[in-house]
């Protein structure tokens, strides 16, 4: 892996500047086939909101109850997303509560400590997500590419990663989330989706705790997340659709990707702590861990730390803000990371250029080797 001198980054955020500067968005309205893909797709996870939205008042009137709620209440048998391909018979796909995949690591214990916070914050970790109109603001301003691995951090009921995974091709979509009453509405409007034939990304959940992110790096199997057959199967007949009717040469092959390989992460992170928060950070800064990870988009800013730098703002459209602040974070050692830095150059270049001018924040312009870590008490 071959470093970059910032005079190298800087040089080539300003090539990307100057072709943002010539690029005109498009005011053509898209075409009938896909107002229709897009208007199913928001179909499907408007059902799955109003699924989530069905539940007893009295399960969120008593903070007490969030980890009965979490854990029996809100079972997977309570979530049913629509279902395009309708089939009053068919069983949803289980959830395996033996998985260790699917096993939170944090115990019933610590959710009981927690409920004590009272009902604001049954609400906060449960309501409020990225909306369709964020994720089109994300997807514009990451370029995902068809080598990208993206991640979700706090998926919640999956309706933004599936939205994402409809609306560009890359290798992987990767979302974890802690309550299983969430992850079982996102497993099933997964399925959906994939049955509707909407996506155009591979999707894997899983449930499991944040803060177990550096151990699933760790002890991911050779061939890591996969998506099940059925919808490797539905991917690759729409990449041959695809190709075909773009006339070129051979449709993107999707296979299983790692979450090694991950590059690029957004978390909904507004009821984070700073504890998780800092240890999400340290986690995809580490590049034995993540040594393609460029770009970390946080709805809440992170503490103060070493992995990752802050770059600029993004402003997405949620459900409580049409405009909240994403705070947008770069390795520390992106320099060093050779090409993943040049994939960050876009992204830097719509964040750090103006008017033919661009910089970079000074933790990128000093040498790693300049930087004196201080001990910590």
């Amino acid at each position: 892996m071959v470093a970059l001198t910032p005079a190298a980054l800087l040089a080539e955020m300003q090539r990307q500047h100057a072709a943002q500067l010539v690029l005109k968005p498009s005011s053509a309205p898209s075409p009938p086939a896909n107002r229709i893909h897009y208007e199913r797709l928001r179909a499907l996870l408007a059902q799955a909101a109003v699924a989530d939205a069905d539940r007893p008042p009295a399960e969120l009137a008593e903070s007490a109850e969030l980890a009965d709620w979490v854990d029996t209440a809100e079972s997977a048998d309570n979530a049913v997303p629509v279902d395009f391909n309708a089939d009053d018979n068919a069983d949803a796909t289980a959830v395996d509560p033996d998985s260790p995949r699917q096993t939170p690591r944090r115990s019933d214990a610590r959710f009981d400590d927690v409920s004590k916070m009272g009902p604001m914050y049954v609400r906060a970790v449960t309501d409020g997500q990225l909306l369709e109109g964020g994720v089109e603001r994300l997807v514009s301003a990451l370029s995902l590419t068809t080598d990208s691995v993206f991640a979700d951090l706090g998926s919640g009921n999956g309706a933004a990663l599936i939205h994402l995974a409809a609306r560009v091709t890359c290798r992987g979509c990767w979302g974890i989330e802690l309550l299983r009453a969430r992850d079982a509405i996102a497993r099933r409007s997964l399925e959906s989706a994939t049955d509707a034939g909407l996506l155009k990304s591979p999707v894997v959940f899983e449930r499991g705790d944040l803060s177990s992110l550096a151990q699933l790096a760790r002890q991911e199997s050779r061939n890591g997340p996969t998506a099940d057959a059925k919808q490797t199967a539905e991917l690759q007949k729409g990449a041959q659709r695809a190709a075909a009717q773009e006339a070129t040469a051979e449709p993107f092959t999707f296979e299983p990707f790692r979450l090694k390989e991950l590059t690029h992460a957004f978390s909904s992170s507004v009821c984070f702590d700073d504890v998780l928060l800092r240890e999400m950070a340290t986690t995809l800064g580490n590049a034995n861990l993540f040594p393609r990870f460029q770009t970390l988009v946080s709805l809440r800013a992170l503490p103060s730390q070493a992995s990752l730098i802050h770059v600029g703002e993004l402003f997405l459209e949620t459900s409580w803000n049409q405009n909240c602040r994403g705070h947008v974070y770069v390795p520390a050692d992106i320099l060093e990371r050779g090409a993943g830095a040049i994939g960050t150059a876009p992204l830097l270049a719509r964040l750090l250029c103006s008017e033919g001018a661009c910089t970079l924040p000074t933790a990128l312009q000093w040498p790693a080797q300049g930087v004196i870590k201080l001990p910590r008490s």
